[in-house]
């Protein structure tokens, strides 16, 4: 994961920032517009927290239009400031603590006052959890490097909230290069995304396309029997090569918030990189 990873200095505030491509910050872009186009709903909750369990820096240099740019998380913290239902409680995690540092001094500088978890997320999730009020609206953004990270546990963890909506980054690319290797060797991190994976996935007899959508299928079922709807609208992120990268899924169980989503997460460029 490391070699993937890399960061430069923002010019604007000095601080690290994650080299990114085009994609990366169009993802970002959906999750903005979901945050906005919900404001009106979270207006009915007291309480209302946003949790990201793995924030990144907060800003993002995409290398192919040279722009620098929010990420995920200081993006919706700034969004939910602009109109009525602001997030009271603002969560986040790295395991990278730089990251998490530099993360929190962007929210801070913008008015915010982020509760700082340094860890892997299916332990920072326990943590963030102890923070949450139980009866509040929450929205969790789950988007790791890898989809070994990906975790089932979190993703229960975090369902056992009342009121929570979770749009969750799920890579196509780590799953197809992985799958086969995995299911031929046994063991492997794809146990803990989708536990008993291979009672479900019969991957030899399935081609190199049907293998990877079995096993998908089969963790949006495991997601579902925490009470969590999948959304129908499921973007899929492509590279410069049209390389399918990753898909964004919404998991909730309210009308409204897929309604919303639906809407928010539509293409947004004319570039012809996504379904």
């Amino acid at each position: 994961m490391a070699s993937r990873v890399r960061y430069v200095d923002d010019p604007i505030d000095g601080l690290r920032a994650l080299s990114v491509g085009f994609w990366s910050t169009d993802k970002t872009d959906r999750i903005r517009r979901y945050v906005d186009a919900c404001w009106a709903a979270r207006t009915h909750f007291s309480q209302r927290t946003y949790i990201d369990l793995f924030c990144g820096p907060g800003r993002v240099y995409e290398r192919f239009g040279k722009e620098w740019q929010d990420g995920s998380a200081v993006s919706a913290f700034s969004q939910s400031i602009l109109k009525g239902g602001a997030f009271t409680k603002f969560i986040i995690g790295d395991i990278d603590s730089e990251n998490l540092r530099v993360c929190a001094e962007r929210i801070s500088r913008r008015g915010g006052k982020p509760i700082l978890l340094l860890g892997p997320a299916h332990e920072t999730v326990v943590q963030a959890i102890k923070h949450v009020d139980h009866s509040g609206l929450n929205l969790a953004v789950l988007d790791p490097f890898n989809l070994n990270l990906l975790q089932f546990s979190v993703i229960s963890a975090l369902a056992k909230l009342k009121h929570v909506d979770i749009i969750a980054h799920f890579s196509l690319m780590d799953l197809r290069r992985n799958l086969i290797t995995q299911y031929r060797d046994g063991g492997g991190s794809f146990d803990l995304v989708a536990p008993n994976w291979r009672v479900h996935v019969p991957a030899k007899q399935l081609n190199k396309r049907e293998a990877p959508q079995a096993f998908e299928n089969y963790w949006i079922k495991l997601v579902e029997q925490t009470g969590l709807k999948p959304s129908l609208n499921r973007p899929v992120f492509k590279n410069a090569r049209r390389a399918e990268l990753y898909r964004l899924i919404l998991f909730s169980r309210k009308d409204l918030a897929h309604k919303i989503w639906n809407s928010a997460a539509s293409d947004l460029t004319q570039r012809g990189f996504y379904f």
